[in-house]
């Protein structure tokens, strides 16, 4: 049976009991085995068994956060033995991506991370949804282990390759040795429907990124009161009190006009005027769809710079908590 071997930091402590229940469903039907450090127990070595178990995990996961960045145990101790073994094709390793942080430019950042938009577990509307996803990939992986194990059996491993690998991550069967070109990717060809889906889905993603930044913002500062009034699941107000006085406020909504293009606008004086200081549109490069800047850009950012739906929300973010930082 696989073993699943979770790495976090302590302060996501809440992820991983959420993840540890979403397990049980691989756990029951006998297809994981899985451990974290909440297994070991009084009186063991807590760096030997540590050590022991990433020494026998056939999966390991990394609930990438911000504090996991910032802990010198999980980035460079249990980050560093697990993609050790991944380059030596021991094992395989899934970065799950818990909160918004800037990962994408770490050692990890070449595998393939769940969720698979990209999108934090804790941006979603209902987090349950982000921790199938992490189900999913889990059991996709063990499914790619029986068939590493079968052909071992022949002579042949096919762990996962930091360096020739399929879309899913893993290794094929196939013989690699065959000569062909890795540059298979053709221009994807997008729909006014698409333009419009992607315009709707980074706004309700831009609601949730400022709702939830909102609650967590409260619940670490005393002084700090905060008050969120949607109109619709197309336009927000959001406004923080830092000691009974307002700091911040600002709205955001999706213009809609008829005969224009959609845009995401942006007003530091809240909902109550038509005036705006940023704005953003959808636009496609080759592959997908993201958002530039049509008001606001800073005089050093490049025009045809494509923002991600991610990005797009922190840069109101930023703009918005200005005041009080």
């Amino acid at each position: 049976m696989p073993k699943v071997v979770i790495s976090y930091a302590h302060e996501d402590h809440n992820f991983l009991s959420k993840l540890t229940v979403h397990l049980m469903s691989l756990e029951r039907t006998g297809q994981i085995d899985s451990w974290s450090d909440r297994k070991i127990n009084p009186g063991q070595d807590f760096n030997q068994e540590i050590e022991k178990q990433f020494d026998s995990a056939d999966i390991i996961l990394l609930l990438v956060s911000p504090d996991f960045i910032a802990s010198d145990f999980c980035y460079n101790t249990e980050m560093s033995k697990a993609l050790e073994r991944h380059k030596n094709q021991q094992a395989v390793v899934i970065p799950v991506i818990l909160r918004p942080c800037n990962w994408k430019k770490l050692p990890f950042a070449k595998l393939k991370a769940v969720p698979y938009d990209g999108m934090p577990i804790a941006s979603y509307k209902d987090i349950d949804s982000g921790f199938l996803e992490v189900v999913e990939a889990v059991r996709d992986a063990t499914k790619s282990l029986d068939n590493t194990k079968t052909t071992m059996d022949g002579g042949t491993s096919v762990l996962p390759s930091s360096n020739m690998s399929g879309s899913d991550g893993f290794r094929k069967s196939e013989n690699l040795a065959t000569p062909r070109s890795k540059n298979l990717q053709i221009r994807k060809k997008f729909t006014d429907k698409d333009f419009d889906v992607a315009m709707e889905t980074g706004m309700s993603y831009v609601c949730s990124y400022f709702k939830n930044s909102l609650e967590d913002l409260e619940k670490q500062n005393e002084q700090i009161h905060v008050k969120f009034r949607s109109s619709g699941s197309d336009r927000f107000e959001a406004t923080i009190y830092q000691n009974g006085q307002q700091e911040c406020i600002c709205g955001i909504w999706l213009d809609q006009s008829p005969f224009q293009q959609k845009e995401i606008r942006y007003n530091s004086w809240g909902l109550s005027t038509d005036s705006y200081n940023y704005s953003f549109v959808a636009e496609s490069n080759k592959n997908s769809i993201k958002f530039r800047t049509l008001i606001g850009r800073t005089s050093d950012e490049k025009s045809d710079y494509l923002y991600s739906k991610e990005e797009m929300a922190e840069f109101f973010w930023s703009c918005f908590i200005e005041p009080i930082q």
